[in-house]
C-alpha cells in the first residue's frame, strides 16, 4: 500500500502575499459565476476522449463539491496569517479523493483524472480573467491562484495517491478470486491428457475412447482460453487501460468465430434468428466484440437448461447494431440487472444452485462494448424467466 503523498507546499512567494492578502473578493466573484464555471467544466470534460461516446459519466458530485471547499478556503479571513496548505483542509481532501474513486470505477486511469483537475483550474481561471471586479489587488488575485491551484496540484497528488491504493486492493482480490477457477481448467486438461496417453498404450486402440477423452482435453482448453481473455479484459477495464483497434468486419464473421469455439452440445442449442444481419459491414474491434459475444453465449448456456435453446439475433437499425443473446434459463431480479455488470458481482441464485463463475464477465463486456462507444443491458421477466442480453453498438466508419 502506498502511504498518503506528502502536502505540496504553496509557493513561498504567494504564502508571503497571502498573509496580508484578502481573498475574500475573489471567492465572492467565484461563487457568483459557480454556475457557468461547473457548467464549462462539464462541456469541456464531456469532450475529452475518456468520456467518448459517454458525455453522461463527466457528470459527478464530487467536482462542484471541490469548487465549493476551495471556494469557502479563500472566503475565509486570513489576514495576518500564515493559510494552511489547502490539502489540509478535510473538505477539500474528500472531495478529490472521493472523485478519484468515482472514476476508478468507471474505469478511468491517472491521466483522466488529472486532465478533469486541470479543466477546473482552466475554468476557474478564464471566470476570473473575465469577471473579477478592477478594485481586487493584485496581491488579492496572485493569493487566490497559488491556492487555487496549489488545491488542485494536491488533489491531483491525493487523488492518484488513492488510485494507486485502489489498483493493488484490486491486484490483490484479483489473485485471491481467480486461482481457484484458473486451476480447474488446468487439472481437466492434464488429467485428459493423462487418460489419453494410456488408451494409445493399449491394444487395441480404442479410437472412441481417445476421441472423446481428446475432445474433453479441447474443451477444457476453449474454457481456459475463454477464462484467461475475460481476465485480461477485466483487469484491463478496471485499469481504464481498454484499447480497441476497429477495422471492417462482417457480423457474420463475427458470429460464426464464436460458434466454432462451442463443443457441439453447446453449439447444437444456438439458434441463428431469421432476422440475423450478418451481412452487415462495421469498423468494431473484431476479437473484443468476439469475446463479449463469447462472454454473453456462454452466460445463456451456462445459466439455462441443457437441453432449451439460446437464441442470437442481429439487426440493423440505422447506424446501429443490435445483438441479442436470448436464453430461457434462471432469469433475473429487477435488482440484479445493474449489478451484474460491477467486478465480481454474481446473481445470489447462481450462488446458491452452484453454478461456477468469478462475476467478471459482464463487467467485462461492459468495458468493451463502451469502449466501442456503445452500451449493453439486461432484461428478465423475473426468476425463472429467462434473460436476455442487449448489445448496441455504432457500425462505425474508417474516419469516425
Amino acid at each position: 500500500m502506498s502511504s498518503e503523498p506528502p502536502t505540496p507546499a504553496i509557493d513561498e512567494r504567494a504564502k508571503q502575499l497571502s498573509r496580508n492578502a484578502d481573498m475574500r473578493g475573489v471567492a465572492e466573484a467565484l461563487v457568483r459565476q459557480r454556475a457557468s464555471i461547473l457548467e464549462g467544466w462539464l462541456r469541456l470534460a464531456s469532450r475529452q476522449p475518456f468520456h467518448a461516446g459517454h458525455p453522461d459519466r463527466a457528470v459527478a458530485d464530487h467536482i462542484p463539491a471541490l469548487f465549493d471547499a476551495l471556494t469557502d478556503l479563500l472566503s475565509r479571513d486570513t489576514r495576518g496569517e500564515d493559510i494552511e496548505a489547502p490539502m489540509d483542509d478535510a473538505a477539500v481532501a474528500a472531495a478529490a479523493r472521493s472523485h478519484a474513486q468515482m472514476r476508478f470505477e468507471q474505469s478511468l486511469g491517472p491521466v483522466a483524472i488529472a486532465t478533469e483537475f486541470r479543466l477546473l483550474r482552466q475554468e476557474v481561471s478564464r471566470a476570473l480573467r473575465i469577471q473579477l471586479d478592477e478594485t481586487e489587488t493584485i496581491d488579492d488575485v496572485v493569493s487566490s491562484l497559488a491556492v487555487v491551484n496549489d488545491a488542485l496540484d494536491g488533489a491531483t497528488a491525493l487523488a492518484l495517491s488513492a488510485l494507486t491504493d485502489r489498483i493493488e486492493i484490486v491486484r490483490e482480490d484479483f489473485l485471491a478470486t481467480t486461482l481457484h477457477d484458473v486451476r480447474q481448467p488446468i487439472v481437466l486438461i492434464q488429467a485428459s491428457l493423462v487418460l489419453a496417453a494410456r488408451w494409445i498404450r493399449r491394444e487395441p486402440l480404442d479410437l472412441v475412447q481417445l476421441t472423446e477423452t481428446l475432445d474433453g482435453a479441447l474443451v477444457a482448453t476453449h474454457e481456459m482460453s475463454h477464462l484467461i481473455e475475460t481476465l485480461s479484459d477485466a483487469s484491463r477495464a478496471a485499469m481504464g487501460a481498454l484499447d480497441v483497434i476497429p477495422e471492417p468486419v462482417a457480423v457474420r464473421e463475427i458470429v460464426n468465430d464464436v460458434l466454432d469455439t462451442l463443443d457441439p452440445a453447446n453449439g447444437s442449442r444456438v439458434i441463428l434468428d431469421g432476422s440475423l444481419a450478418s451481412d452487415a459491414v462495421v469498423y468494431w474491434d473484431r476479437q473484443s466484440i468476439r469475446r463479449v459475444l463469447a462472454n454473453l453465449l456462454t452466460n445463456a448456456l451456462k445459466y439455462s437448461p441443457q437441453e432449451s435453446p439460446v437464441t442470437v439475433s442481429v439487426r440493423q437499425d440505422g447506424a446501429n447494431i443490435e445483438i441479442a443473446v436470448r436464453d430461457e434459463g434462471m432469469g433475473l431480479l429487477p435488482e440484479e440487472k445493474a449489478l451484474l455488470f460491477q467486478r465480481y458481482s454474481r446473481s445470489p441464485e447462481a450462488r446458491s444452485r452452484g453454478l461456477p463463475g468469478l462475476g467478471l464477465g459482464l463487467f467485462a463486456c461492459k468495458g468493451l462494448v463502451e469502449a466501442h462507444g456503445g452500451r449493453i443491458a439486461l432484461e428478465s421477466d423475473g426468476r425463472d424467466q429467462g434473460t436476455t442480453a442487449r448489445v448496441f453498438l455504432p457500425i462505425g466508419k474508417p474516419d469516425s
